[in-house]
């Protein structure tokens, strides 16, 4: 991954764009504590998956392709920030929120910094390089994003990758509703949601149906879209369904979802 980035000047935090939130951290996450001495093997070492580095630069190319101009998009469970950090490149007006303690912008906690098999290093960290992109909350409490108008900002693109499984599961209905407040009436919800435990870190741990259920509620499922072989991140699709990219002691199915509002 290319860590060379400079700060960013539009649609950013601060200036352009205002989280109003009394939740700034996510309290209850099973992430907000290091990965247990026996999965370090996993990782290379015992971490907080705030250490997780994943490119989005294949996805916002695929994305601004298909709908040009289509710039604003949202990154839920943000984790490292390495997603709207990469989006950026390809001239996504990308922002991320995550509700871990990440700690003060542009300090990294000393746990977080030794990443994956060493391979990244504070330089990949939107929290450290491009603190104006990334910000704070629990993202299952109501929130709410401004402009310098006091105005609701609505997104060309809400996304979330391994993510939602993690949060609490009666407060996942607030979650579904903060993505329509703040979901264009003609964007797209894109959302990869895994069935499996993991290591115990999973607090939702739910089949398809049950997420087809909650995202129903809002929304309008693309069925097309969402069983293609689409480049998304973290995943690939096999027979259908989606997959980790890595291989390892991980369990379930990784499923996407292409949302409209209704």
């Amino acid at each position: 991954m290319d860590s060379s980035h400079s700060s960013f000047t539009d649609f950013v935090f601060g200036k352009d764009v205002f989280l109003k939130t009394e939740y700034p951290v996510a309290v209850d996450s099973n992430d907000a504590y290091l990965i247990p001495e026996e999965h370090a093997k996993y990782f290379g070492q015992p971490l907080s998956f705030i250490c997780d580095f994943h490119s989005g630069e294949a996805l916002a190319k695929e994305l601004l392709s298909e709908r040009p101009g289509r710039t604003k998009l949202l990154d839920l469970g943000t984790g490292t920030g390495s997603v709207p950090l990469t989006m950026r490149k390809s001239g996504m007006q990308s922002l991320g929120l995550d509700g871990l303690d990440v700690g003060k912008k542009g300090v990294v906690k000393p746990h977080m910094i030794a990443a994956v098999s060493g391979q990244h290093h504070v330089e990949d960290y939107a929290w450290a390089v491009a603190p104006e992109i990334v910000d704070c909350c629990d993202i299952t409490k109501p929130f709410r994003i401004e402009d310098k108008q006091a105005d609701q900002v609505k997104f060309d693109y809400i996304i979330s990758t391994d993510c939602f499984e993690h949060l609490v599961t009666d407060r996942v209905p607030q979650l579904v509703d903060n993505i329509y407040d703040h979901l264009a009436d003609d964007g797209w919800g894109i959302f990869e949601v895994s069935t499996g435990l993991f290591m115990h870190l999973h607090q939702t741990v739910k089949p398809i149906e049950w997420w087809k259920e909650m995202f129903l509620r809002r929304f309008v499922i693309d069925e097309e879209r969402s069983a293609r072989d689409f480049l998304y991140v973290r995943s690939k699709s096999e027979g259908g369904q989606l997959k980790y990219l890595s291989t390892g002691d991980i369990d379930g199915f990784k499923i996407l979802f292409w949302c409209r509002k209704r």
